[in-house]
């Protein structure tokens, strides 16, 4: 897609050149171009990565509405100034991302399919996992040894 429409936008500067050699055209052409085609596209790429995350992270066994709980807390953080860099966000049609609350939307969209995949077998998958998590922390703890002469925990099998 992106190669097609990077072809695209050069014939249409070679062809502003032509018309208007002194490139007056192509000063406004190019931004624009970047403007309508490419950060559209960014935003669409970077609703897919949500999409996908989210799923993975239900698959993982994670809560799939921390994501959503996330975002939220971006949003009230920027809207209350409490953070000078998530308040100073340009508008979405400016922005190679969606905004907060159009992500905050799309996942209430998604929300459903993933709780379905996180309480898989009344959450008995995810039981198994946090349990094979647990024990091998706890074999790890209980094989690590004291500093080593790096001053880091090895394991007493290192």
């Amino acid at each position: 897609e992106k190669i097609s429409s990077t072809a695209v936008v050069g014939v249409l500067a070679r062809l502003l050149l032509f018309l208007d050699p002194t490139g007056g055209y192509l000063l406004v052409f190019l931004p624009a171009s970047e403007l309508f085609s490419e950060l559209p596209n960014s935003r669409s790429q970077e609703t897919e990565a949500d999409n996908i995350g989210m799923y993975l992270a239900a698959k993982a066994c994670y809560d799939p509405e921390a994501l959503g709980r996330v975002f939220r807390r971006m949003d009230q953080a920027g809207s209350d100034g409490s953070d000078q860099n998530l308040a100073l966000k340009p508008p979405e049609f400016l922005s190679t991302h969606p905004s907060d609350e159009t992500r905050i939307n799309n996942m209430k969209k998604w929300l459903p399919r993933d709780k379905k995949i996180f309480h898989q077998d009344e959450g008995e998958r995810c039981r198994a996992l946090r349990k094979q998590i647990d024990m091998g922390n706890r074999i790890f703890q209980a094989g690590t040894a004291n500093s080593g002469s790096d001053g880091l925990r090895h394991p007493r099998w290192i």
